[in-house]
This record gives C-alpha cells, sequence and structure tokens, in this order.
C-alpha cells in the first residue's frame, strides 16, 4: 500500500506562535541624567552608570506524534516500534482533550496526554480502543498523524543589571550580573508519546532541554575593563 500523504505533518520543532521582548533602560540617576546630574564624581560613582536589560520570550508548544508500543502485528501494514507510518487511529468524538495535570512528587510526572487509567500491557489486537485511540484495523494506516498533538509550551524571562565606571580618562570598568529563568519558571519537555506503554504513558518526566534556551534559574558574574 502506499500514500505518497503519510508522511506529512507540522515540523519537529515549529512552534506555530512566538513572541520575543528585548530592552535596554539606562537608569536615570548620575551626571547628565534626569536625576542628581550635579553629583560631585565621587557620588556619581555610586548613583550613576547603572543599566537594565531584560528579554522576555513567550512561544507556543511543538508538536509530537501519538504512537503505541507493540510490534505491530504480521497483517498490520508495517512492523514499528510504536513510530513511523503505524500511529494509532483515533477513535471518533473521543477527544484525546490534552489538558497539563499537578506533578505527582511520587512518581515525579506530570499527567499531559490523557490515558488513565494507565494501561498496563500493550494493545493486543488491531482495532482494540482505549481512551481516544484505536490499534489500526489490518490493511489501514493509523489516523493519528505525523506530529498532530502538541506539548507545552515555553515561557522564559532573562534579565541583567550592569554598572560602569570611570577608572582614569578613557579606562572603564563594567561590571554585570546577569539572571537566566529570573522566574524559576519550571518548562516542561513533551510527553510520552506512546499511549499503551504502562505507567508512565502520555505523562510528562522532565523538563525542556538547555537546547531550546533555557534551564532552572541561575545567575552569573562578570566584569569588563576598557582603555
Amino acid at each position: 500500500m502506499i500514500d505518497s500523504k503519510i508522511g506529512r505533518g507540522n515540523s519537529y520543532y515549529n512552534r506555530r506562535n512566538a513572541f520575543v521582548f528585548a530592552g535596554d533602560y539606562d537608569l536615570p540617576f548620575g551626571r547628565g541624567k534626569e536625576f542628581a546630574s550635579n553629583v560631585p564624581g565621587w557620588a556619581n560613582q555610586i548613583i550613576g552608570g547603572f543599566q537594565l536589560n531584560g528579554t522576555a520570550t513567550l512561544e507556543g508548544s511543538l508538536p509530537f506524534s501519538p504512537c503505541y508500543g507493540e510490534i505491530a502485528e504480521d497483517n498490520d501494514i508495517a512492523a514499528n516500534d510504536g513510530c513511523g507510518p503505524s500511529w494509532p487511529s483515533k477513535v471518533p468524538g473521543a477527544g484525546p482533550n490534552i489538558h497539563k495535570g499537578k506533578f505527582d512528587p511520587i512518581a515525579l510526572t506530570v499527567p499531559y496526554l490523557p490515558t488513565s487509567p494507565h494501561p498496563l500491557t500493550p494493545y493486543g489486537t488491531t482495532g482494540s480502543t482505549f481512551g481516544a485511540y484505536a490499534r489500526p484495523q489490518a490493511g489501514t494506516w493509523g489516523t493519528g498523524g505525523r506530529n498532530s498533538l502538541c506539548g507545552p509550551g515555553f515561557v522564559n524571562f532573562d534579565a541583567s543589571l550592569a554598572k560602569n565606571f570611570t577608572l582614569y580618562k578613557d579606562v572603564k570598568m563594567q561590571v554585570i550580573v546577569q539572571g537566566f529563568n529570573i522566574f524559576n519558571h519550571v518548562n516542561l519537555a513533551g510527553p510520552s508519546s506512546c499511549i499503551d506503554c504502562g505507567g508512565t504513558s502520555g505523562d510528562i518526566q522532565g523538563t525542556a532541554s538547555e537546547q531550546y534556551g533555557t534551564s532552572m534559574r541561575f545567575l552569573q558574574f562578570a566584569g569588563r575593563l576598557t582603555f
């Protein structure tokens, strides 16, 4: 059986909505500024030369493909390991009603793709139904589709505060503290896309990889001397 459209779907890195705001602000204190513009040099070294910088990133979710875990039977379209074109089929009118649940401190997971109660064994035969999905019928492709579902969104705020000093004529120094993910917002990874793989089916089991530009909050300190 050939279907030229079977692999069509969203790109793995396709975030449909993205908002990024970046700004720099020179605090209005010290010589030549709106406030305390006539302070002596020693006072200006204390209150002047501050810069505040910030970046806000709000993005939509990354897509993922639903799949099932058991090796396909001989009369299925293709043997698979839960991915590829043998996606599960959607049950009309049954969801999947994706919703991010509460963190489970025991299992260290967050429910996301509803498969509860979690199946204890993989779908055994073609046509087996569980919740919003079913094992494809013999001789058919699953209708779940490539990257047809979306994971959690992404929110991140970075900020920095810099202080500029004039040491002597053209000799200047800058010290800066940078805060990454300053609100310590937890950006969740995608869920386990296997819908019949036991206790973690449909659950999120970690945070987003740092390759997406985030981590939990941390601070970085730096200094620069120019002359």
